[in-house]
């Protein structure tokens, strides 16, 4: 099947079974209340969680094992697996009365509890069955069974309202009636293919060759899902059952439509690019970065206009009750649109065995969801607002990272193999490799930082401003011409300390061999009688340095790195001192933790240069706390 067609098939099926869901929507919104999405939406969204570990993420193998017996003996033990860990959820709840539903304050029912082991067990058996299905080409199926699964589960909703027969379970128990329906048609699809009964030496000898996706993928896995699925769950802890269900029918209106979409287009990127990456990466290379390209062309405007007139959509269709639904999906536009247009990024890393960076990356934006809810309990849409801002910066940052990596193994690849490369070269690669990730996830850590940082200092900021102008009248932001990465000139933001009249114009030097060691561009014994009171303040507790998260937002400098210095210094510089250009300049750095502006020259290039030879995430994180050290302290700062 060509690759056209194969797009063409699970597009048509999904959006299929899309247009079922938005076209029941109107009529469950007006059976249900917000309350009971809410309840009905915590319950998926533990279901979700669960999933994530029932099989061990040894379902993504399946496509990848290229002996059709092996791959149905794979199919099996993620089967045994699911099912084991589906009647254990349920074992503990009838002997011990504990349900993993408990920690979010819900606490079910025997017909509950059964249903939500159902829903897991049924859940993770589609997924096993699709990943099957996928090793053996069966697009069609795909296609077919989630829109059989969409129809049946929007019927028996709808039914279980009308006929008030327990209508309190109707939402959960007609997911599982249509996911149970999917997993009896995929199952005798399945069953026609004749296969070898799998033994212990199987099981054994399967575990011991997808180990790492146990060990890595699998946690990655569940990461990923609690950053996504978290969100409600904390909604409904903060928030309450309202703002949980107006968040839960923005899920079933537009995030499981896009959630299906972006599947579909994972799924078949990576059916294709497990066959290709080993021998035609470029093949690989260039189908992630067409299929986003044309994703971002067709989709980009016609969402931005739906997503511009959602509240009176939402209130048309559904009714007044959802307006803050509309509302919702507003404020969560663009990581819905980076959701799709990124949707290949969430495999390649396992594509390309990158396990271990996946969980980094997956554990950052999750330690970033709970910070977020953690601090911003007063207002249900502008925490939403700020997720959202989060989780498109990091979509995109994570495409980029996967472009890069595919781009580097297709000019690594070709005929060219790393047996016949000489020891030396191969070490180097390694090397190259292995800065360039960590670059990423710095670049990565300083965007969706710089954009928190904006975000929450943000009235401290404006009140800076304010103070600054009310003492001396004058612009309140000093921008100067400081050199960057590689020589690069940029214009550095701070806000201004001094007087205007008084402010300091270019400086001029005429060093031969490079900057003295002895020179100190700052001495903090002196006292400036051009400094104003506010500025004297904001210098002593650095809050002049706070617009500078715009410069690392734009890519200009790095919350970690040697302090940026003035193009009449660094024109001195000897070919020694230039080293310390061959990273971004920083808010902060070594050098700063070790003394701040109460240091010479000589000091401070050799704090320097053991940043930029020993340059680490870990480094940057310990760079990080000691700043917060050293400004509560208010030393050296000028």
């Amino acid at each position: 099947m060509s690759i056209k067609k194969i797009i063409w098939t699970l597009f048509s099926g999904n959006a299929f079974a899309q247009v079922l869901m938005i076209a029941f929507a109107p009529i469950i919104a007006r059976l249900y209340t917000a309350s009971e999405f809410g309840i009905y939406a915590a319950y998926v969204t533990v279901i979700t969680i669960a999933v994530k570990v029932a099989s061990l993420g040894l379902e993504k193998a399946i496509p990848l094992e290229r002996n059709r017996i092996q791959a149905k003996k794979l199919m099996h033990m993620n089967q045994y697996l699911t099912i084991l860990i589906s009647l254990v959820i349920l074992l503990v709840y009838l002997v011990f009365d504990v349900s993993i539903l408990n920690w979010v304050g819900i606490y079910p029912t025997l017909w509950e509890a059964i249903l939500l082991s159902l829903g897991i067990a049924m859940t993770s058996l589609i997924q096993i069955y699709n990943y099957e299905n996928m090793n053996r080409e069966q697009y069609r199926m795909l296609a077919m069974t989630r829109a059989l699964q969409n129809g049946f589960t929007g019927l028996a909703q709808i039914g279980f309202a009308f006929s008030n027969v327990m209508k309190g379970l109707g939402l959960l128990l007609g997911d599982v009636i249509g996911k149970g329906i999917s997993v009896l048609i995929l199952s005798r699809v399945s069953k026609q293919e004749v296969t070898n009964r799998i033994t212990w030496r199987d099981t054994l000898g399967l575990l011991s060759k997808y180990k790492h996706f146990i060990i890595f993928s699998m946690p990655a896995g569940l990461i990923n899902t609690l950053s996504l699925q978290l969100p409600l769950l904390l909604v409904l802890a903060i928030f309450g059952a309202n703002d949980s269900g107006q968040y839960a029918f923005v899920q079933r209106v537009i995030i499981v439509p896009i959630s299906v979409l972006a599947i579909t287009l994972s799924q078949f990127f990576y059916s294709v690019a497990a066959k290709e990456i080993g021998e035609n990466k470029a093949k690989v290379y260039e189908l992630y970065v067409s299929l986003t390209k044309k994703l971002a062309y067709y989709l980009t405007i016609p969402f931005c206009i739906f997503v511009f007139f959602a509240p009176p959509i939402f209130q048309v269709l559904f009714g007044e009750e959802w307006l803050l639904a509309g509302q919702l999906t507003q404020v969560l536009g663009g990581m819905f649109l980076t959701q799709i247009i990124c949707s290949a990024t969430s495999q390649i890393l396992y594509l390309m065995e990158r396990q271990k960076l996946q969980i980094v990356l997956e554990l950052i934006k999750l330690v970033l969801v709970i910070a977020i809810f953690g601090w911003m309990q007063r207002d249900f849409l502008q925490t939403m607002l700020i997720y959202g801002s989060v989780i498109a910066s990091f979509n995109l940052c994570l495409w980029f990272i996967g472009r890069q990596l595919l781009k580097s193994f297709e000019v690594r690849g070709g005929d060219l193999s790393l047996e016949k490369m000489r020891n030396e070269d191969i070490c180097s690669l390694e090397k190259q490799r292995v800065s360039w990730m960590t670059a990423c996830m710095k670049r990565l850590a300083d965007i969706i930082l710089s954009v928190i940082g904006i975000i929450l200092a943000m009235p401290i900021m404006l009140l800076t401003a304010l103070c600054i102008k009310l003492e001396d009248p004058g612009p309140v932001l000093f921008v100067q011409t400081r050199t960057g990465k590689a020589g690069k000139a940029f214009s550095i933001y701070k806000f201004r300390s001094m007087r205007v009249r008084e402010m300091s114009g270019e400086h001029e030097y005429d060093w031969e061999h490079g900057v003295p060691d002895t020179f100190v561009f700052k001495n903090v014994k002196e006292e400036n009688p051009n400094v104003t009171k506010v500025g004297a303040f904001i210098r002593r507790t650095s809050l002049d340095e706070l617009p500078q998260f715009f410069n690392v937002l734009m890519g200009n400098m790095s919350f970690i790195g040697p302090r940026p210095e003035i193009p009449a210094i660094t024109s001195c510089y000897s070919q020694q001192q230039r080293k310390r250009l061959e990273v971004k300049p920083g808010i902060t750095g070594w050098a700063q933790v070790n003394g701040r502006s109460s240091m010479t020259n000589g000091e401070k290039m050799r704090l320097d240069y053991h940043y930029v030879e020993n340059f680490s995430l870990w480094l940057d994180m310990i760079i990080l706390m000691r700043t917060v050290v050293v400004v509560l302290k208010s030393r050296d700062a000028v």
